[in-house]
């Protein structure tokens, strides 16, 4: 009976390693070079929380545990949608690096709040928009002319059509067969660069990095590529499964074992199912936390998938005086009415945000 039961287990091991092709190998192999697949006997480990789930009803009000988790993800959740420039046509997004600077970035008539980093003193691009990558880089300093205080490296997602989601996930299936993806290439060489000159031209400054789906999984990989003492928190929303975590460990690229990341979801949307299957089957993470909110009933599991369903939700709930990033009421209520974040454009009427009466009225008495 136990001849049974332990060839049934290594056939199964066997079927999970046929599945993943050479991916799989590579991972296996990948871990046991990794520090965190040779953690000794003796080593003392607390594991977070595996997922913490908030749930809301329109008639539920909102936990203060709930409030204090958006006070913390809102702003990271709203620079994962403005990455995508909305704002622009499909044309313009082409001059995405250049056009319209202002939009989507929190700021007050004192000068005080968010702006995008001018490429002045930088050699590593502050802003991408090549090879199927595209970054922008943000900055808050208290005051017009202060020092920078804070920075966010917002990277873009899969744009939240069909026909993205093939293209984008021809390179996730290459992923999984062993094969490093080009935008991954790509971002390995540029972002961790550009992190480490900001840490470098400006004393105490905070960095973190955020992402949504293809963006959330390019976010994961530079987490990995940047010591933390240099990088605050990596925050992403409806990531994506794939961090190429098991080529840069391979290739001896590893900064940080176990970075700080937060994975964001909404319930229903498309990459949760795959993204708890692949967590089952991965290495570990004492770093790593998951949080799954649901708001509002999309379309679709794709159009659930629609960044602008968090970062909308979440602004509107948020406890403005206790935030933890700067992001004023007064800029909320532009953003609610702009297109490009929480209003579609009439060319791209697949984003939907619904916030119900009831939540927008007592975000109005706030």
């Amino acid at each position: 009976m136990k001849k049974l039961i332990r060839k049934g287990i290594l056939t199964l091991l066997l079927v999970v390693l046929l599945l993943g092709g050479c991916g799989g190998i590579k991972t296996l192999t990948a871990y046991y070079k990794s520090n965190i697949g040779q953690l000794k006997t003796e080593d003392i480990i607390i594991e977070r929380a595996p997922y913490i789930r908030y749930t809301e009803d329109k008639n539920i009000s909102l936990s203060e545990g709930g409030v204090k988790l958006i006070n913390e993800f809102a702003i990271m959740a709203l620079f994962a949608k403005v990455s995508y420039r909305k704002d622009l046509n499909e044309k313009e997004r082409k001059k995405a690096c250049t056009t319209k600077l202002d939009f989507g970035m929190p700021t007050g008539i004192d000068g005080k709040g968010w702006s995008r980093l001018s490429s002045d003193g930088y050699e590593t691009p502050v802003c991408y928009n090549k090879k199927g990558l595209f970054f922008e880089t943000y900055i808050y300093r208290s005051l017009t002319q202060g020092k920078v205080e804070k920075a966010v490296i917002a990277i873009r997602g899969t744009e939240n059509t069909w026909t993205q989601w093939l293209l984008d996930w021809s390179a996730n299936i290459g992923n999984a067969l062993g094969f490093e993806p080009s935008e991954y290439k790509v971002a390995k060489q540029m972002i961790p660069a550009l992190i480490n000159k900001i840490y470098d031209k400006n004393q105490g400054v905070k960095i973190y990095i955020t992402g949504h789906s293809l963006g959330g999984g390019l976010a994961q990989q530079t987490a990995y590529l940047v010591k933390d003492t240099v990088l605050e928190a990596t925050y992403v929303f409806d990531s994506s499964p794939v961090t190429n975590w098991t080529n840069i460990v391979l290739d001896n690229d590893v900064k940080n074992d176990d970075p700080i990341i937060k994975r964001i979801s909404h319930r229903g949307e498309v990459l949760g199912g795959i993204r708890g299957f692949s967590t089952k089957f991965n290495v570990k993470r004492f770093g790593r936390s998951d949080y799954e909110f649901f708001f509002q009933n999309g379309t679709s599991a794709v159009g659930n998938h629609e960044m602008g369903i968090l970062a909308c939700h979440m602004a509107v709930r948020m406890d403005f005086s206790k935030t933890e990033h700067y992001y004023p009421k007064s800029f909320v209520e532009i953003m609610l009415k702009q297109k490009g974040i929480c209003k579609p454009r009439k060319d791209e009427a697949e984003d939907f945000v619904d916030i119900p009466e009831t939540v927008l009225a007592k975000f109005q008495s706030k």
